[in-house]
């Protein structure tokens, strides 16, 4: 079954100045188009502490502490070379602690049976007792395909992964698409996670001040190196939970 619609996105925690990434500053440094940066839709800007905008192809929201981009199109590399040079060569006092690769995608199963079907395949009712049984009967019974029907409302994987300088992990969930109407429409997203593993896990800092350059710079190298197969991973794992 091929997705109606898929999302692509690249979430960066660490320190950031959203100044620097300003479709004319972006332009400047030829990380985008000028007439890509003349044609931006500018729908936030706060100086020094929000910058949101939209490009033909992207969305780009920079906070303090957040920069996120995500492709509204292919080919989504492009959304890892604009975080690469715009962060290499535009902001270069920017930090990065720990970086996500997400995926989403949407599908229709074309009817209620149908996803119902899948519903019971991920989470069998049968499975939760008595009331699960009741859950079953609702599939089935007049309110089947409305809001009314009882069913899986979501499904959560995570697969953790600790290498030598980085700590992670794959969630994958599974929810109702709202891109889909007559309720026969599933979303499958995944985040891949990756972050340092001298991170504070309350404080969500470096452990390590002085070496924010150096991780900045591997994270950064780990995400070029990562990302097209990190997407490719998470397609290849929807279409094994959607067959």
């Amino acid at each position: 079954m091929n997705a109606i619609k898929t999302e692509v996105s690249i979430v960066l925690a660490g320190q950031f100045a959203p100044d620097d990434f300003h479709p004319n500053k972006l332009a400047g440094g030829r990380v985008i188009a000028r007439k890509v940066a003349e044609s931006a839709s500018i729908t936030a800007l706060i100086t020094m502490h929000t910058l949101q905008f939209k490009l033909s192809w992207a969305d780009i929201l920079v906070q303090e502490n957040r920069f996120q981009v995500t492709s509204l199109e292919a080919p989504h590399i492009r959304i890892c070379d604009l975080v690469l040079k715009a962060l290499g060569d535009l902001s270069p006092s920017s930090t990065v602690l720990q970086f996500g690769i997400n995926v989403g995608c949407h599908y229709d199963f074309g009817s209620s049976d149908a996803r119902n079907e899948f519903g019971k395949r991920i989470a069998p009712p049968d499975a939760w007792g008595p009331w699960g049984c009741e859950i079953l009967e609702s599939m089935a019974g007049p309110h089947k395909g409305t809001s009314l029907q009882g069913g899986v409302m979501s499904v959560h994987m995570r697969q953790p992964f600790v290498e030598d300088r980085l700590t992670g992990w794959r969630d994958v969930v599974v929810v109702a698409s709202t891109e889909v109407s007559n309720n026969t429409g599933v979303f499958i997203r995944s985040n891949h996670h990756h972050q340092l593993t001298n991170l504070d896990p309350d404080s969500e800092v470096s452990t390590q001040p002085s070496q924010e350059g150096k991780d900045t710079s591997f994270l950064l190298s780990v995400l070029s190196t990562r990302f097209e197969k990190s997407v490719d991973d998470s397609l290849s794992i929807f279409e094994g939970v959607i067959v």
